[in-house]
């Protein structure tokens, strides 16, 4: 993150920071004007990020500030919270904000005051506040949402309202560490809403024709996931990476490589990977034999599948996940995927054999076309 970074310093209302804001939007405006032009219907999202759990990566002070005034309201505000007297802590923080009120730092702790103290609606704007006078641009300020909405509006486009998405989801309607794994990159749970905002807003519009009896319930959906336990874990384990170095850490000099102790075959598998050890590939044949010898179907069924979308041409890759998904009852699917091996590998008679299997067994267990 250091080396992507331009100008670490951006203040709110800044020139540089209005030059942001106009590059953006003039930048979506073309977009928008072409595919408009072009007849090209277009869904654009609101920007998410992680508002309670994500304190301000920097925050400065104003020159004319008393800093060992405001460092000293702001130990007491913060030994208040600490101390769980929610008082003295609000009086202290609300005087930590006065004495600067362009301080990043200042409104975070204020929103946390007011989160421990209920004041969940109030806490969410002092958070934002907090967000959008973060002097280092990690995260988009609120603006931007603003001239995503505007420009939507001016070229037809229709806004895809994830961040209120998020926010129904969230405890007390504020974003967290429940969705967001760092400081704006969603967990697994979050790019589910993501996509479900999407398929919302493509059902309701109607593009593509009649959306009805497409949907399944969330549950369903999420049990089919292709986000794998190793991906998952891995996923993770690059995270506390990021999360051991600047800018999370203000004050790291050099990489720190954080203690991560795998306890469990699939946690070795994902470390190993994470830290670039072993291929994704390989990865995933090694969890499949795992989850095959554990007889545990639906994590290698998941993997299979992903290993067959990622080589499509491969017969061995279609097999093996038709017969896991037949293992699991999901017979259409399962013919979908064995139904191709035979094409990409003609004389394999074992793949000929298993379709074959499969079909009669469907048509022994189903009996009808609304077998799953």
């Amino acid at each position: 993150m250091a080396r992507v970074v331009g100008e670490r310093e951006i203040p709110l209302g800044s020139v540089l920071y209005q030059q942001g804001l106009a590059q953006f939007r003039a930048n979506l405006a073309d977009l928008l004007a072409r595919y408009r032009e072009a007849g090209v219907p277009v869904y654009i999202r609101t920007l998410v990020s992680n508002e309670r759990d994500q304190p301000p990566f920097l925050s400065g002070l104003a020159e004319e500030t008393d800093a060992a005034s405001w460092q000293r309201a702001y130990g007491t505000a913060q030994a208040a919270l600490e101390k769980g007297d929610l008082d003295e802590a609000l009086r202290a923080a609300d005087r930590v904000v006065a004495l600067d009120a362009g301080s990043a730092d200042a409104h975070f702790l204020l929103g946390r005051v007011l989160d421990a103290r209920g004041e969940y609606r109030a806490a969410r704007v002092e958070y934002l506040a907090a967000k959008d006078r973060d002097l280092l641009r990690f995260r988009a300020p609120e603006a931007m949402n603003g001239i995503i909405r505007e420009q939507a509006e001016t070229y037809g486009a229709i806004v895809v309202e994830t961040q209120r998405a998020f926010l129904r989801a969230s405890p007390q309607h504020i974003i967290g560490d429940e969705l967001i794994l760092e400081h704006l990159h969603p967990n697994a749970r979050g790019y589910f809403l993501l996509a479900d905002a999407f398929y919302d807003a493509l059902a309701v519009t109607g593009l593509g024709g009649s959306w009805k009896g497409a949907a399944t319930s969330d549950a369903e959906e999420q049990r089919r996931s292709s986000i794998t336990a190793v991906d998952r874990i891995a996923g993770e384990d690059r995270i506390a990476l990021l999360e051991a170095n600047w800018p999370f850490q203000r004050d790291a000099s050099e990489v720190v490589f954080p203690e991560i102790v795998p306890r469990t075959r699939i946690e070795r598998i994902a470390y190993r990977m994470a830290k670039r050890k072993t291929s994704w590939t390989e990865a995933m044949q090694k969890a499949l034999g795992y989850y095959r010898a554990a007889d545990d179907y639906e994590e290698a069924a998941r993997i299979a599948l992903n290993l067959a979308e990622t080589y499509p041409l491969a017969a061995a890759q279609r097999a093996e996940a038709g017969q896991l998904l037949a293992a699991l009852g999901r017979y259409r699917e399962a013919e979908t995927h064995l139904a191709l091996a035979p094409r990409l590998a003609p004389h394999n008679r074992s793949v000929a054999a298993a379709l074959g299997e499969l079909r009669g067994h469907s048509e022994q267990a189903c009996g009808s076309e609304d077998c799953e």
